[in-house]
């Protein structure tokens, strides 16, 4: 489990840095809309016996979906600050805004519009008077069933190099998707009853998986090492 826990390891540090931009003390200058995933509250449950169930492939699963719950501090980074700059703002057939603002000798555009159907956040960044980059981007639908926020390498390629997707489907069912492009990806789905399962890959192979049951059992599985389950608590 020691690759695993490496996994997490990255995980938590990206918690973690977004939980410092969180905490700044720079509040909105204007109110750009915000996901429904990010007003707070658990996006899905977490069930009581399996957290509490000291099985540490049970344990596994209560990351995941932990980590799921907390996307929505992701967008704390498309906050504007009290002393950004509205730069343009377009009112057609969509409302669109456009934010410059500074962050430690960096320049910052933070965007939000809008269509008949979605929300778009996007965040472009310049270091030190350098070229500008894109840094993030994000799209929710207007009914909260599903969105996506990607990162980009804004250093070297430009290219997208993380990407969350949520989704719940019209039976209730949400999935999680935590896709570090050519190198790791989860996926975690939750059912109405508060059972699930959580697939870990390794590139394109899989390398762990479990499923858990309401009362907090489940099975787990890593291809070429074993198998196993464990036993409500």
């Amino acid at each position: 489990m020691k690759k695993i826990n490496l996994l997490l390891l990255v995980i938590a540090f990206v918690a973690f840095t977004v939980s410092c931009k969180k905490d700044s003390k720079d509040t909105p200058a204007a109110k750009p809309s915000k996901p429904s995933i990010s007003q707070g509250g658990e996006v899905v449950t977490v069930p009581a016996a399996l957290k509490s169930n000291p099985d540490p492939n049970a344990g596994m699963c209560v990351s995941y979906i932990e980590t799921a719950n907390g996307i929505g501090d992701y967008f704390s980074w498309f906050d504007v600050p009290d002393n950004a700059q509205e730069v343009s703002l377009k009112s057609t057939n969509e409302l669109y805004h456009t934010w410059l603002w500074s962050y430690n000798g960096s320049s910052v555009w933070t965007k939000w519009w809008e269509d008949l159907s979605k929300y778009y956040w996007e965040m472009d960044i310049a270091f030190n008077s350098g070229p500008r980059y894109n840094f993030m981007k994000a799209e929710e639908t207007k009914d909260g069933k599903s969105g996506k926020l990607e990162y980009f390498d804004y250093v070297t390629t430009q290219q997208m190099i993380v990407k969350y997707t949520w989704e719940t489907s019209s039976a209730d069912v949400f999935t999680f998707v935590a896709d570090v492009v050519s190198t790791f990806k989860y996926v975690v789905v939750v059912n109405p009853n508060n059972s699930g399962s959580v697939k870990l890959y390794l590139g394109e192979s899989l390398y762990w998986e479990a499923s858990w049951n309401v009362d907090g059992s489940g099975t787990w599985n890593m291809p070429g090492v074993g198998s196993g389950s464990w036993t409500a608590k």
